[in-house]
């Protein structure tokens, strides 16, 4: 079941804004550059708890909310190319990221019939400074940009998209 700080977040959020038409969920984390064996208990329980857990508490939180109050919503996530290729080095972050792809699926499937939808964007690199300062060799002009994902969210999260649910849009 959901927590109870989850739920009282969104109680409040309900309060102060009203019923939410939205929820984004743009946290995570990353880890990578070791094969499978070298990773520790630590690092697969970290990794999937920000990139997995945390967002599967608050997105599924949000789409029982949505349903119960007879509501239309979008649920948007941000997961990885990582989590769909399965690359050498990345394995506890790539797992996390596929089952959030996994998530985003099957609560459009559950969604579907009340009008709740849920689609991720599936990067392979956004142009983040973080991600510029660790591969300084890298060609950022080949990356996607912040602002160009903000827009394609934005847009899922409008009613302009509404025939579309269960999209992993690949960028």
């Amino acid at each position: 079941s959901v927590s109870a700080e989850t739920l009282a977040a969104l109680t409040s959020w309900r309060e102060e804004h009203g019923p939410p038409d939205a929820c984004l969920h743009l946290g995570g984390g990353y880890a990578g550059g070791k094969e499978a064996s070298a990773w520790t208990d630590t690092d697969w329980r970290g990794l999937w708890e920000q990139n997995f857990l945390g967002p599967a508490l608050v997105l599924s939180a949000v789409s029982g909310y949505l349903r119960a109050e007879g509501r239309c919503g979008s649920l948007l996530a941000v997961a990885a190319a990582a989590g769909l290729d399965s690359p050498a080095g990345k394995l506890p972050y790539g797992t996390a990221k596929a089952a959030l792809a996994h998530l985003v699926r099957g609560l459009a499937d559950e969604g579907r019939s009340s009008g709740v939808r849920a689609n991720a964007l599936v990067p392979l690199l956004l142009d983040t400074p973080e991600n510029r300062a660790a591969m300084p060799n890298a060609a950022p002009s080949l990356w996607v940009s912040c602002e160009r994902a903000a827009l394609i969210l934005e847009w899922l999260a409008s009613s302009e998209s509404e025939p579309v649910t269960g999209a992993l849009l690949r960028l």
